[in-house]
């Protein structure tokens, strides 16, 4: 289990207008999955709105995807693939 506590850099990021907007509470929740290409083929065949058109690698190296807030209840979902960090 991981929590990262973060702050905006700047008041025009996506983070900033979030607060902005909502105030201090859970900004977004993650899972750690494997095969994530396949997982957001599957996504966005089930009707999910992507961020980005395909998985991208996060400065830290590991494959993300994120499903926006639109069709996923108001909450923020991200699927990370990590296998430097894989526990199974």
């Amino acid at each position: 289990t991981e929590i990262q506590v973060t702050e905006p850099l700047d008041k025009t990021s996506s983070l900033a207008r979030h607060l902005a907007e909502h105030g201090p509470g859970i900004y977004h929740v993650a899972w750690g999955v494997k095969d994530i290409e396949n997982l957001f083929d599957r996504a966005i065949a089930n009707g999910n709105e992507m961020r980005r058109k395909a998985v991208s690698v996060a400065p830290r190296g590991y494959k993300t995807v994120n499903i926006e807030k639109s069709t996923s209840h108001g909450i923020g979902f991200q699927l990370i693939e990590d296998p430097e960090h894989d526990l199974s």
